[in-house]
């Protein structure tokens, strides 16, 4: 539409500035530019892009965190409890602590012999202090003189709890400050120890305190170590490329080995169905002061092997 506009005299008649690119206009009275014009629903646009971008970062991290349930869920499946092995049964001093945060936690002692160092032993995720391969480290290493104090994480056996990651950190470090103040264990003499997912608890625990030493048995140097190993399953292929495709930093165990300054044992087995034995390549690029071994029986568990080849390591 065309609006007829009226000038009083030939001063009010704007003229052309052809200086500007801008085409400009001035008068006597006034003068204006296309800049000075107000971009009507730019304030609009920009907290749209911004109410955009706050609910994509959100379902991102509600994703995430999707994700490290369901993870949780496939490494956390802890078994039956068992009665104890007739050969550690007398041995064994069933003792009650609390976590970090009040939770109220469960583990088997077993004191040592001539002041032998004492392993904090921190099983599997699909284990508990109860399952055979746990009692069968205990029966070992008590006939050596070692002490035992074998740690249910909360939700594990008789501890009470919801399953978390940084619960589970939060447990191991209550264990070693019991140990330390109530059995008046001092950490130059405390081994921890860690099998599969306990490795990678072992790991952190570790790298913020000094202890005569640590083993890692079995363990993932991170997560999508465990999910591409088993993607090779053609079944598992689809859930594993799924949660590759988030950057996870749970359970990250090659980032807590290589801040350990204690001495470290790290094995592995050639024949592991779960934890790909490759993982010791990164590990020790992690960490050059670690000792590795491959041992190659029977896959995934603690073995007679690996045993033997941590008394080797503590006492040699």
């Amino acid at each position: 539409m065309i609006t007829n506009i009226k000038f009083n005299n030939l001063t009010d008649i704007p003229k052309r500035n052809t200086k500007n690119s801008l085409t400009t206009f001035t008068s006597n009275k006034k003068q204006s530019t296309f800049n000075d014009v107000p971009m009507k629903g730019t304030g609009f646009i920009t907290k749209t892009k911004e109410f955009l971008f706050d609910c994509k970062k959100k379902v991102l991290e509600f994703s995430k965190k999707l994700i490290s349930n369901l993870v949780i869920s496939l490494m956390v499946f802890p078994k039956i409890n068992r009665a104890p092995m007739l050969s550690i049964k007398d041995k064994i001093d069933n003792v009650y602590f609390k976590s970090g945060d009040g939770t109220l936690l469960n583990a088997w002692y077993i004191k040592p012999q001539n002041n032998k160092p004492t392993i904090l032993y921190l099983h599997g995720g699909n284990k508990n202090i109860s399952s055979r391969s746990s009692q069968k480290m205990a029966e070992y290493f008590s006939q050596k003189g070692y002490g035992m104090f074998m740690l249910d994480y909360r939700g594990y056996g008789h501890s009470k709890g919801a399953f978390s990651e940084q619960g589970f950190y939060d447990d191991a470090k209550a264990a070693a400050k019991y140990l330390e103040k109530e059995k008046k264990i001092s950490a130059n003499n405390m081994i921890v120890w860690g099998f599969c997912m306990g490795g990678s608890i072992a790991s952190n625990l570790a790298s913020q305190k000094d202890f005569k030493s640590v083993v890692i048995l079995s363990s993932a140097d991170k997560p999508p170590s465990i999910f591409n190993y088993m993607g090779r399953y053609s079944i598992l292929k689809p859930l594993t490329s799924f949660i590759n495709r988030f950057d996870l930093k749970m359970f990250n165990t090659i980032n807590y080995v290589s801040k350990i300054k204690s001495p470290l044992l790290i094995m592995m087995s050639e024949n592991d169905p779960i934890v790909p034995s490759s993982a010791l390549k990164e590990y020790k690029k992690s960490n050059p002061s670690a000792v590795t071994d491959v041992f190659y029986d029977k896959g995934h568990e603690e073995t007679l092997w690996s045993k033997e080849r941590a008394l080797k390591f503590f006492e040699g």
